[in-house]
């Protein structure tokens, strides 16, 4: 359960506190990639993103299974979706 409500604008707080070119959640130090998924999943038949973490359904199928290099490539992808929404 969460603790909070999820809110669009946690998806931008998410993005920011995010070091893509180092792979490290900046607040964090921990050499990780976190899961983008900010509790709000639906999918927008219009573009095929999730409204919450603009993810395809198929990187979100994919998440746990795929190496860092791919959850930076998805991390990628999804700042520029972000940037063009």
């Amino acid at each position: 359960m969460r603790k909070k409500e999820a809110r669009p604008q946690d998806f931008g707080d998410l993005l920011q506190g995010l070091d893509l070119d180092s792979g490290l959640a900046a607040d964090s130090g921990a050499d990780i990639l976190p899961s983008p998924c900010i509790g709000i999943c639906r999918i927008k038949p219009a573009t095929g993103f999730c409204e919450g973490c603009f993810r395809t359904i198929d990187e979100i199928a994919s998440w746990r299974a795929v190496d860092k290099p791919a959850r930076r490539a998805i991390w990628f992808a999804i700042r520029q979706r972000y940037a063009d929404h």
